[in-house]
């Protein structure tokens, strides 16, 4: 047996594969409900929060390639992609709070800047944590199969979180 297909632990799977939890639970959350958070709560005008949405997806479209870039370079004694996890887990946390806790201004300027950078800085620590996550694949499982069996326990975990946020934040949410 070639040691690209060495049959990975179980436990290594699964831990791998729960990672993909907070990165696509956040993601969800944000896909459904940021635009009623920002009309509804915030209080910005529809058109403004779509612009700021807009500014933050354009960051994103930026910002994924040069994440790539560095984590391609990076060389630690913890490997390529393990520090960028260790270094920018809490602040991703963090952002995500800073996300969701705009202040209560009647600025509409004021506001769409706020919750602009706040996509952008929150959106910044995703993929600070979602590129380096996602390109351990290959690293972990040289082999084919076992890239694919890697894959489907990360894709069972986002499923789940999907599901999770669909059915329990709207109870969460309740006005």
């Amino acid at each position: 047996m070639q040691s690209s297909d060495k049959k990975l632990p179980l436990w290594l799977k699964i831990l791998y594969g729960s990672g993909e939890w907070g990165i696509s639970s956040i993601g969800m959350m944000r896909s459904i409900f940021y635009a009623i958070y920002l009309t509804d709560v915030v209080g910005l005008e529809p058109r403004l929060a779509s612009f700021g949405a807009l500014a933050g997806i354009i960051w994103d479209a930026i910002n994924d390639p040069i994440v790539g870039y560095f984590t391609d370079r990076l060389n630690t004694r913890w490997g390529r992609r393990r520090p960028f996890l260790f270094w920018f887990a809490i602040p991703f946390a963090l952002s995500f709070v800073i996300l969701w806790s705009a202040p209560n201004w009647e600025n509409q300027t004021a506001l769409l800047i706020y919750v602009t950078l706040a996509f952008m800085l929150a959106d910044t620590f995703q993929t600070l944590i979602s590129v380096p996550y996602l390109s351990l694949t290959p690293e972990l499982a040289p082999g084919y199969d076992q890239r694919t069996t890697l894959t489907i326990f990360r894709t069972v975990f986002l499923l789940i979180a999907y599901l999770t946020v669909v059915v329990a934040a709207p109870s969460i949410v309740k006005e």
